[in-house]
């Protein structure tokens, strides 16, 4: 978005360490602007505009990131006006890990299913962050590579949490990310919201928005065909439930495949049960999308229902651009 559609309507902006009319989404250099191997997430570009935006509580600075925030929308409409109905969420927990024996499963599942779904044509949609999010853009990163090279990868992540060991963890993570160039692309979608999160090494597109609220709200909306959940906490949890408002109340005149992965987890915390029900009793005008919704072990098996229920794009959603399409999906109107 350049300065010039808006002319003097908005006043000059104060500086802060990010752009906020960039026109371009981020790459993962770019907020790692800063950071050398041994160092802590501390020194980047990306730890940097978070410490501003937490300390400067100004009309300016407000401004500034909702414009900021606008230029994502925009961006990220121009990455994905071609692709429409080939993303693809990944969710779950964010502190999910491999160093953790409860949750090192759930990790290896979230990347062997990203590099599925990129192999299969899909542009692969995560948070952005750590744990799950992380698992989904490593496997898409890795698409089209020998699966050992994924496991390898997997192998060198585990040998250390990144909690309590920040700066070799990022040192393992760049050094894979780097040894792997050029890599498969996916999206990231993060926030600055969360201040011991740094941004995914194995995004190769990295929306980041200010606005939590925005963020989850187009991070749902732009993966229309299909959101594969992996075991997590409450935001995924609201996730799920957000998605499920969305496919009830066919967001662009259409609905998208809802898939849980690991049984054991879903069926435990009664999420499985209580999403089916609410795809019958909550339906519009008796209008059930229970046939949408699947639970599964194998990531395998969760590419093939998304390729059995991915949704014809309807005429309008074709006809619109990218950019269209991000704000159709925030606007009140998909609660009709």
């Amino acid at each position: 978005m350049q300065r010039e559609e808006l002319g003097e309507a908005v006043p000059d902006l104060p500086k802060t360490p990010y752009d906020p009319w960039r026109g371009e989404l981020y790459s993962v250099d770019e907020l790692m602007e800063g950071w050398s191997p041994g160092q802590t997430h501390a020194p980047t570009l990306d730890a940097r505009i978070f410490e501003h935006a937490k300390s400067t509580k100004t009309a300016g600075e407000a401004l500034a990131q909702r414009i900021h925030d606008y230029s994502i929308d925009q961006a990220l409409g121009e990455l994905i006006g071609n692709r429409k109905d080939r993303l693809v969420g990944i969710m779950g927990g964010s502190s999910s890990s491999l160093g953790d024996p409860k949750t090192a499963e759930d990790y290896r599942q979230a990347a062997r299913l990203g590099k599925l779904l990129a192999e299969a044509d899909y542009l692969v949609v995560s948070g952005g962050g750590l744990g799950i999010m992380e698992a989904a853009n490593l496997g898409a990163s890795l698409a089209n590579r020998p699966n050992a090279e994924l496991e390898q990868a997997l192998e060198e992540l585990g040998e250390v949490a990144y909690k309590g060991h920040e700066a070799r963890y990022l040192e393992i993570a760049s050094a894979i990310r780097r040894r792997s160039e050029p890599v498969h692309e996916s999206i990231g979608v993060p926030t600055w919201v969360y201040k011991d999160e740094p941004v995914s090494q194995f995004a190769t597109h990295v929306a980041k928005y200010f606005a939590n609220s925005i963020r989850e709200d187009g991070l749902l909306g732009m993966c229309l065909a299909g959101v594969v959940y992996c075991p997590g906490k409450s935001g995924t949890t609201q996730e799920i439930f957000q998605d499920a408002a969305q496919n009830a109340y066919r967001s662009f005149e259409f609905r998208s495949p809802m898939v849980m992965l690991g049984s054991t987890f879903f069926a435990e915390t009664g999420l499985y049960a209580v999403l089916c029900d609410q795809s019958v009793r909550n339906a519009k005008a008796d209008d059930p999308y229970r046939d949408l919704i699947t639970l599964v072990d194998d990531p395998a098996a969760a590419v093939a229902f998304i390729d059995a229920h991915r949704p014809a794009v309807p005429p309008a959603a074709q006809a619109a651009s990218g950019a269209q399409l991000v704000q159709t999906l925030r606007s009140a109107l998909r609660y009709r």
